[in-house]
């Protein structure tokens, strides 16, 4: 009989739509209404007790009546009711009527907010995620007093799925844009700002709605967003777009989340220099990508190509601000001192053009085009912030420096000389990886028999399988040519391989080296854990060749938002709240070779009075230990 009862219920319903569809004026489309409201009536009123069932009929019938226009004064306490059951359908039809119908000022709001109380204790995360949607789209000031200090907590709990999460960012967004001086600061926003780094998007881009509108009144709350901003933003812009997959949109990665986090990078001045490193090479990337030939002729992909670019164009005139007025207060400080060649003024000032000239055309050529000629100090990869961007200081074939760099980054110029500049543009997944490479011409002059060769010793040759595409043996005066890497890791490996190139410049043969920085850390993927996990995990790596440790003096300043920069761009999750000392680090991740994966653990101790660290990794295997904490120890 209930299986009967119900099909005729939802015919009815059907029907009296029907019927809504097919009046052929206003009046009898009244008349008709008019009937299915006393019927409606008569039901609640009845001695017969509805079922739930038949309770979500009629309030579903009440509820098309009133988005037909119509005033709807009774079925309140029914939908309420309906708040109270078990059944999905019956409890998403309460909350929706309650949505649309009931007035913030309604006396069963203690009613609705008590039902809403018990389905976000319940943890069912369907319950959950009904109960957060009916207060965000209440939104009112008495459910900003019931539930601003709860929401919080359940957006950064650990066990929270991530549906809800993305469900609690947003509707703590409402209640903070309704009611600020309800929201409560504290314990919750440095966590929140780590959602940044979560591993599902839709979190991430919710989380970076809330902290832009949070940051905007509470800057100093969320500054550490800004690494963790620019980190997301570079692995989003520096993606395939099959990487992203459910999250791009005709052939733009993430382009609504990119958008966002330039927005909430507009909240602050530029970084610091190692954050402002990476930054730049996302804003570069976005540039270049800006003027590659179109991978679609739909509109959508020009709309979302030009909405990251236009932000990115922003951020760049924002910073530029910032720039101009400490370039402004280093000439006048020159002028108080005295000096006619302050040394204080950066490389940028004196060969490069400010970053909106560059956006104008006036500046240095994009990467991926070719280049005027350029004076002998002039820099093809324009960094817009960078004080050292322009008028390198030429570096010695094979250095180090910057190999060092590229440990925790994938772009950028691995080398330049008066001649040459070698940019890097690298992307890696699992065990796989991509290398482009550039190769500028400084000079008016062309290079002939140019050929570049990456060469893997003895050693390495079974550990990395690199396939190289050849180049054009002739790079045009103020050109640049690129060449292709494809890179498996087939098992871990300790070396690097080397990158020789030779041409002829002018008659005059050259030849030079460089280290590849493919490093063995470019196959981590980050894992999330909790304290538990990670302490066991640890414990289990207790044998002593499993373990090593490094000890040593900081190399640059112990500022923690760039350590935790250093730490993410290693390629190692950054774990928070796990270690005992809150100013430790810990991460955790896996290498991805073609024959095993190798779990990693790191553990990372500053002492700022002694200005040391002390370095500690865990890994299945020793070798692998010890290279990671090579790699990592020259990173601070």
């Amino acid at each position: 009989m209930p299986a009967v009862s119900k099909g005729d219920g939802m015919r009815g319903l059907a029907v009296f739509i029907s019927d809504i569809r097919n009046c052929k004026s206003k009046e009898a489309e009244i008349k008709r209404i008019n009937k299915e409201l006393a019927n409606i009536r008569s039901k609640f009123k009845g001695d017969k007790a509805l079922d739930g069932y038949s309770k979500k009929k009629y309030v579903c019938k009440l509820l098309f009546i009133f988005l037909l226009g119509h005033d709807i004064d009774f079925g309140h306490m029914e939908a309420v009711n309906l708040l109270s059951s078990n059944r999905y359908t019956e409890k998403q039809i309460g909350y929706l009527f309650i949505s649309v119908l009931v007035n913030s000022n309604s006396e069963l709001i203690r009613l609705i907010n008590n039902a809403i109380k018990n389905d976000l204790a319940s943890r069912n995360p369907t319950f959950m995620g009904l109960a957060l949607h009916c207060i965000a789209n209440v939104g009112s000031r008495e459910m900003a007093e019931a539930f601003a200090g709860e929401i919080p907590k359940i957006l950064v709990a650990g066990d929270t799925m991530d549906s809800v999460k993305q469900s609690a960012a947003l509707c703590l967004l409402r209640l903070y844009r309704t009611s600020p001086d309800l929201v409560p600061m504290g314990d919750w926003t440095s966590r929140v700002v780590h959602l940044l780094n979560d591993q599902h998007l839709g979190v991430v881009t919710a989380a970076t709605s809330l902290i832009t509108t949070l940051a905007q009144k509470n800057p100093e709350e969320f500054k550490t967003s800004v690494s963790l901003a620019v980190s997301r933003l570079s692995r989003i812009v520096t993606s395939a777009s099959t990487d992203l997959q459910d999250y791009t949109y005709y052939f733009v990665p993430a382009p609504w989340l990119s958008v966002k986090l330039l927005r909430l990078l507009q909240c602050y001045p530029p970084p610091d220099p190692a954050v402002r490193g990476r930054l730049t090479e996302c804003l570069e990337t976005i540039l270049n990508k800006a003027q590659e030939p179109p991978k679609s002729k739909k509109v959508q992909h020009s709309n979302a190509k030009n909405a990251v670019l236009f932000e990115a164009i922003s951020l760049i005139i924002h910073h530029d601000r910032f720039t101009d007025l400490e370039e402004i207060k280093k000439e006048r400080s020159s002028d108080m001192n005295g000096s006619a060649e302050p040394a204080s003024v950066n490389a940028s000032a004196v060969s490069t053009p400010s970053p909106s000239a560059d956006l104008l055309g006036l500046g240095a050529a994009p990467l991926t085009n070719s280049a005027p000629p350029p004076s002998s100090s002039g820099s093809l990869l324009v960094d817009v912030f960078s004080d050292s961007a322009s008028a390198v200081a030429p570096l010695a074939p094979g250095s180090d420096d910057n190999f060092a760099r590229f440990v925790c980054k994938n772009n950028g110029v691995l080398f330049e000389n008066q001649l040459l500049q070698i940019g890097l543009k690298s992307e890696f997944r699992q065990n796989l990886g991509r290398m482009f490479i550039f190769y500028g011409n400084k000079t008016s002059t062309q290079f002939l028999n140019f050929t570049p060769t990456v060469i893997c010793s003895d050693d390495l040759q079974p550990s990395l399988n690199l396939q190289t595409k050849p180049v054009d043996p002739t790079v045009d005066g103020g050109a640049q040519v690129q060449q292709v890497v494809n890179i498996e890791c087939v098992s871990d490996f300790m070396e690097a391989p080397i990158l020789n190139i030779q041409f002829r410049y002018g008659g005059t043969f050259q030849n030079l080296s460089v280290k590849l920085p493919i490093t063995l850390n470019k196959f981590f993927q980050p894992t999330e854990m909790s304290s538990q996990d990670f302490f066991q995990r640890w414990k289990q790596l207790s044998n002593p060749k499993q373990e090593v440790q490094n000890i040593f003096k900081a190399k640059h300043p112990m500022d923690a938002e760039i350590t935790k920069a250093k730490i993410i761009g290693f390629g190692s999750a950054l774990l928070e709240e796990v270690d005992p000392n809150p100013a430790n680090f810990v991460g955790a991740g896996i290498i991805h070779t073609k024959t095993t994966q190798i779990g990693c653990l790191l553990r990372l101790e500053p002492n700022l009075q002694a200005q040391m660290y002390r370095l500690t990794l865990r890994t299945s295997k020793e070798a692998v230990s010890q290279r990671l904490c090579e790699l990592l120890s020259e990173q601070f």
